[in-house]
C-alpha cells in the first residue's frame, strides 16, 4: 500500500485494488491462459510509483477519495483460485472498504482494449456505471477504442482474475488488450521479459497512461474529467523493472509454478515493490486441496465442474497406465514380428 500500516488502519477511505498475476515467471508461462504477456506486472510497478509520488503532494494526499492497495498473485493456472483466497484472507474493515477492484491483463498490445467485468450489487450499481462512464471516455481522449463485456460470475468456465471478486460480489473487472495466441506461440515463454516481439513499448505506454488517468480522475476530484491530465510528452514506464527482471530470469532457474513459500522469485518482487510503496507485505496462504478447471474442447462444451485435486491424481494414474500399456503391446508386437520373420 501506498500508506503504512498505521495510516491504512485509521484511514476510513474506499479502498481501490490493482492487481496483476505473475505466473509468467514459469518455466511454461504460455499455459497461464491471459497473462502470457506478463505487462500487467511492469503496470504495477509503474502505477504505484506515480501514485505514491502524486500522494506526496500534500494536496492530493488531503484530498485523495481513496486508499490504493497493489496486489500480486499466483495460480492464473488454477483459475485464480488463489485470488479468491487472498480476499477471503483479509480482515473484516478492509473487505468492507473495497469499492473497485481493477485487474491488469496484457497491456501491451496496440489492439483495442477490453474491459471484463462481473456482476454488480445494487449497492454498488450506481458507483459503477459511473466508473465505466469514466473509463470510457478516458480510453477516448487517448483516441482509442474500448469494448465492455460482461461476464458471469459462476456456472461457466472463465479465465480473468476480476471473477474471483466478482463473485465475492466485489465490483472488479480485467482490463486487457490480450492478442490472441498461436498454436506456435502456446507453450513457449511468452512474456515481455522472454521475447521482444511481445512488447509494443508504445502501445504499452498509451496504455498504461489512459489507466493512470483513469484511476487519478477516479481518486483525485481536482482532475478535471473533461480535461487530459497527462499530456503527450509525460513518461510513466519505468523500464528499469523490465531490464532487472529479464537479468533476474536469466541468473535464477525457474520452476513449475510460483506456489512455493517464499520462492526468489517472490522474493526479488518483493524487493521491487519495496521501491516503490511504504507498505509491503508477504501473504502467505495455504490451500488444502486446490480446485482445478479442465481447459479442453471437449470440456468446453459441457457443464464446467471443479475436479478435486484427488480425482487429478487419479486421471494422472490412469494416463500413466494407459501410456505404459500403449508402449508395452506396441514394442511387444514388434518383437513378436520380429521373431517371427527370423524364424
Amino acid at each position: 500500500t501506498i500508506k503504512s500500516d498505521e495510516e491504512i488502519r485509521n484511514s476510513n477511505k474506499p479502498m481501490i485494488l490493482v492487481t496483476a498475476s505473475y505466473d509468467f515467471m514459469t518455466i511454461a508461462p504460455g499455459i497461464s491462459k491471459g497473462i502470457n504477456a506478463a505487462s500487467g506486472i511492469m503496470a504495477v510497478f509503474d502505477l504505484s510509483k506515480f501514485f505514491t509520488q502524486l500522494m506526496e503532494d500534500p494536496k492530493f494526499k488531503e484530498t485523495s477519495e481513496y486508499d490504493f492497495m497493489f496486489v500480486l498473485t499466483p495460480g492464473s493456472f488454477m483459475n485464480y483460485e488463489l485470488s479468491g483466497h487472498f480476499i477471503d484472507s483479509l480482515n473484516d474493515k478492509i473487505k468492507e472498504r473495497i469499492s473497485f477492484i481493477l485487474s491488469l491483463d496484457s497491456i501491451a498490445y496496440a489492439e483495442d482494449l477490453t474491459f471484463h467485468f462481473g456482476n454488480v450489487n445494487s449497492k454498488e450499481s450506481k458507483f459503477a456505471k459511473e466508473t465505466l462512464v469514466l473509463l470510457r471516455e478516458t480510453v477516448t481522449k487517448f483516441e482509442k477504442t474500448i469494448k465492455f463485456n460482461k461476464k458471469p460470475t459462476a456456472g461457466t468456465f472463465h479465465e480473468w482474475e476480476h471473477i474471483r471478486y466478482s463473485e465475492r460480489g466485489f465490483f472488479a473487472g480485467t482490463l486487457t488488450s490480450h492478442k490472441a495466441e498461436t498454436f506456435e506461440n502456446t507453450y513457449e515463454k511468452f512474456s515481455v521479459f522472454d521475447n521482444e516481439e511481445n512488447f509494443d513499448p508504445a502501445a504499452y505506454e498509451l496504455n498504461l497512461k489512459i489507466v493512470t488517468e483513469f484511476l487519478a480522475k477516479l481518486c483525485f476530484p481536482q482532475i478535471k474529467r473533461e480535461e487530459k491530465y497527462l499530456s503527450d510528452d509525460v513518461t510513466l514506464v519505468n523500464f528499469n523493472n523490465q531490464t532487472q527482471f529479464i537479468s533476474y530470469l536469466s541468473q535464477n532457474p525457474r520452476i513449475p509454478t510460483q506456489l512455493v513459500t517464499d520462492s526468489k522469485i517472490s522474493q526479488e518482487l518483493v524487493r521491487q515493490m519495496k521501491l516503490n510503496l511504504k507498505n509491503t507485505k508477504v501473504r502467505k496462504i495455504k490451500v488444502n486441496n486446490p480446485k482445478f478447471y479442465e481447459d479442453t474442447p471437449v470440456v468446453q462444451k459441457m457443464k464446467y465442474s471443479r475436479a478435486e485435486s484427488q480425482m487429478i491424481d487419479l486421471v494422472l494414474l490412469a494416463g500413466i497406465l494407459a501410456y505404459l500399456t500403449a508402449v508395452y503391446y506396441l514394442f511387444g508386437t514388434r518383437a513378436e514380428d520380429s521373431k517371427v520373420k527370423t524364424e
